[in-house]
């Protein structure tokens, strides 16, 4: 593998993110840093640059401080916001996001639910209750508040990024993570 660039970024990880080629399968990828996913704008969960969990009782800075934001009744604004911060139209984007990544809604298979509830170690009754709730909510704020039920579930396992990108593979979000242990636990 061989370093064959920088790629700057308008949104997502503060810094350029690393092109890398590997030579003998002639196919070049970009290296995201730890707790990001790819394409992602916010990381999934926090890290520090090498890959530890880092504690914390809030999740803003990740793509479920907009399920949180939403939960609390902030809804971000509509638009003319400055080039670095978030309007509503991605905080609707993130929470579809968070909805998937929870198993949650009509759209997300029984079987791909049930592998989600399993991963996240959750209960799949208080899963497909909050994912009823989350259907029948009319509000950003009320399907924000089901989604935060989960999460409550998943408690301090939320800040393990490999339970995170195992999850996005199970539900169809990216590939299978280079790092990552089927049958393990994060």
């Amino acid at each position: 593998m061989k370093r064959r660039g920088l790629r700057e970024r308008v949104q997502g990880p503060a810094h350029a993110l690393v092109v890398a080629h590997c030579e003998a399968h002639e196919r070049s990828f970009t290296l995201y840093p730890p707790g990001w996913a790819p394409y992602g704008r916010r990381a999934v969960c926090h890290v520090t640059p090498s890959g530890s969990a880092v504690r914390s009782d809030s999740h803003a800075s990740t793509l479920f401080g907009a399920v949180e934001d939403a939960a609390a009744g902030v809804l971000w604004p509509r638009a003319g916001a400055a080039a670095h911060e978030s309007v509503q139209r991605t905080q609707g984007r993130h929470i579809a996001l968070a909805r998937v990544l929870l198993g949650m809604g009509t759209s997300v298979a029984a079987q791909v639910r049930e592998a989600i509830a399993t991963a996240l170690s959750v209960p799949l009754l208080a899963l497909c209750d909050a994912s009823r709730a989350y259907e029948q909510a009319r509000t950003w704020r009320a399907r924000a508040r089901a989604l935060m039920d989960v999460l409550r579930i998943v408690g301090a396992r939320r800040e393990h990024p490999a339970l995170w990108f195992r999850v996005g593979y199970i539900a169809g979000l990216w590939g299978q993570p280079s790092r990552w242990d089927p049958g393990g636990s994060a």
